[in-house]
């Protein structure tokens, strides 16, 4: 039985009104640059003038169409329209004009082409849905750690980490190799990093993924006493650790690129600037990278009580006898109502920040990059996303680091696509990782 006429009407009225504003404000409007932020007072007007100029073209429509395929059409048909004229765009570039960035680009010829987000979810609003149900259907089908054979590794005050090497048969010795950098507390075994390491792997490359200390299901201390140091945001020991004394020392012969993740790009970042020539990576992407993390400390409330449940469920419980002999404020930890609390309880007491002293915004603040140092001698792409709903492109990448690179820092280039959403940057039909792609172009033409 189909729906009644006079809705799929209203409905289709509603769509074509839709695809109107939006291609008024796409043509007739002037593009917001990077640091524009516009404010379209004229909404209602525009609302009633479209309204006129549309409404009687839909009831000429209908005039002769009364069924329900009709009006189904119509919606489509509207749907992909604004699709096309809409969803596609060429990243938006930031770089100084350098010859070594011109070369860059000259070879990099996907950062000239148009970003294609997915037909079925092109919003940052679907995204995030369909990333969370792409996962579940994973999941369902398949254990995220039988992708990985992993290797523990004891650092020098006792505490473990982990490095997951993505499993395949396919590649020599002298491979390059791409390192990836995550913050979610899932680490290797979450659905993005899979398939940011799935992609990496058949574009060649022998994917590894750096877990933080603890996350991912890892143990967390092999000591005596059973103490353990949590890393920091911005702590880089680990990484020098995994490409000087496990992946560079096995592999001599291949090159190694590293891949970021959210606020993952601060340790990367700190890695090459305090390495500067002598650093083991040739090249550095960061998806949805979080320079300034203080913005970070806001979280709406279903984002903060998944986090917060993901906190407690991988973390705290798993390592509850460790943390408490590490220093963690078990109980207030248990009970804490917010993400900021929670850090504040474990990992500021934990990794040597005491909240005594200072709060998680505090926190946050200390290990920001709020400049890019002079040592980074690599060449970094921070790969962004201007409707990012979680990492606020105005708050996590400041002005001042954007003037930085366009007009003194020649090694970093900031490439923003309009639609990529928060992490996922899904394109074409079956929902592929661009980040990946970009990621493996960026690091095969440098």
């Amino acid at each position: 039985m189909g729906l009644p006429v006079a809705l799929m009407k209203k409905f289709a009225l509603q769509v074509a009104m839709f695809v109107a504003m939006a291609l008024y404000l796409n043509f007739f409007l002037p593009d917001m640059e990077l640091n524009e932020y516009t404010s379209y007072f004229e909404a209602d007007q525009l609302l009633k003038t479209v309204k006129t100029a549309v409404g009687g073209f839909v009831t000429q429509y209908f005039a002769e169409r009364s069924d329900t395929q009709a009006a189904i059409k119509f919606g489509l048909s509207m749907y992909l329209l604004l699709y096309i004229m809409l969803a596609p765009n060429v990243p938006k570039l930031v770089y100084s004009d350098t010859l070594f960035q011109s070369l860059i680009l000259r070879r990099l010829t996907c950062l000239h082409k148009k970003f294609w987000p997915t037909l079925w979810c092109p919003a940052s609003w679907l995204q995030m849905p369909a990333l969370h149900a792409l996962s579940m259907i994973r999941q369902a089908y398949q254990d995220p750690a039988s992708v990985y054979s992993r290797e523990t590794i004891k650092t020098k005050d006792g505490t473990l980490y982990t490095l997951d090497w993505y499993k395949t048969k396919k590649l020599d010795s002298k491979s390059p190799i791409m390192l990836i950098l995550t913050s979610d507390v899932m680490g290797s075994h979450a659905y993005e990093t899979i398939t940011l390491a799935e992609s990496m792997t058949r574009t060649g490359f022998r994917t590894f993924v750096l877990n933080q200390r603890g996350y991912a299901n890892s143990d967390l201390v092999s000591t005596a006493d059973g103490k353990a140091t949590l890393s920091t945001i911005s702590g880089s020991s680990d990484l020098a650790d995994a490409l000087k004394n496990q992946i560079c020392k096995v592999f001599k012969s291949s090159s190694v690129h590293l891949l970021t993740v959210g606020s993952a790009c601060n340790k990367a970042l700190a890695y090459l600037n305090s390495q500067g020539d002598k650093a083991t990576v040739e090249s550095l992407v960061c998806i949805c990278p979080a320079l300034d993390l203080q913005s970070l400390q806001k979280k709406s409330w279903l984002r903060n009580a998944s986090e917060l449940e993901s906190l407690k469920t991988h973390v705290l419980t798993k390592h509850k006898d460790v943390l408490k002999r590490s220093g963690a404020n078990m109980e207030e930890a248990f009970s804490a109502k917010s993400v900021a609390e929670f850090h504040e309880h474990v990992t500021m007491r934990v990794c040597g920040d005491d909240p005594d002293d200072s709060t998680y915004g505090d926190y946050l603040g200390a290990h920001s990059v709020r400049r890019i140092g002079s040592g980074v001698k690599r060449p970094v792409l921070l790969l962004c996303s201007r409707d990012d709903p979680v990492y606020t492109f105005k708050e996590v990448m400041p002005s001042s680091i954007v003037k930085q690179i366009k007009t003194e820092h020649e090694h970093v280039m900031i490439a923003a696509v309009k639609h990529g959403g928060h992490m996922g940057m899904l394109e074409g039909i079956t929902a592929a990782n661009y980040g990946a792609r970009i990621a493996g172009q960026y690091a095969i033409c440098e």
